[in-house]
C-alpha cells in the first residue's frame, strides 16, 4: 500500500464552518439564558413589591426572596464569566481586522 493513498484529507474549512456555527449558537443559548433569568427576576421582584405594597402576605415570601437573591446571584456569575464575552469579542475584533483590510 502506497504511503499517499493511507493519508486523510482534513477539511480545515469544513471544520472550521462547523465550529463556528457551533459557537454562534452557544452564544445565542447564553443570551437566552441571561433573558430568561433576568425576566423571571424582574417578575419575583415585581410579586414581592406588590405585595408589600397592598398588605398581602405571603406564605412563601421567604422562598421568594431567597430565590431573588439566588437569580441575581446566578446573573452575576454568568455576565461575570468572560470566557464566551472573550472569543466573542476576539472574532468581533478579528472581523473588524478582516474589513480593514478588504478592498472595496
Amino acid at each position: 500500500m502506497d504511503e499517499r493513498q493511507s493519508i486523510e484529507v482534513i477539511d480545515f474549512p469544513s471544520i472550521l464552518e462547523e465550529a463556528t456555527t457551533t459557537f454562534n449558537e452557544l452564544l445565542r443559548m447564553h443570551s437566552l439564558y441571561q433573558e430568561i433569568l433576568e425576566t423571571i427576576t424582574l417578575t419575583m421582584h415585581q410579586i414581592n413589591s406588590y405585595a408589600e405594597k397592598n398588605n398581602i402576605a405571603l406564605s412563601s415570601q421567604d422562598k421568594i426572596l431567597s430565590l431573588i437573591n439566588k437569580s441575581e446571584l446566578l446573573m452575576q456569575e454568568i455576565t461575570q464569566r468572560t470566557f464566551v464575552n472573550q472569543i466573542s469579542d476576539e472574532i468581533s475584533q478579528r472581523n473588524k481586522s478582516n474589513e480593514d483590510f478588504t478592498e472595496p
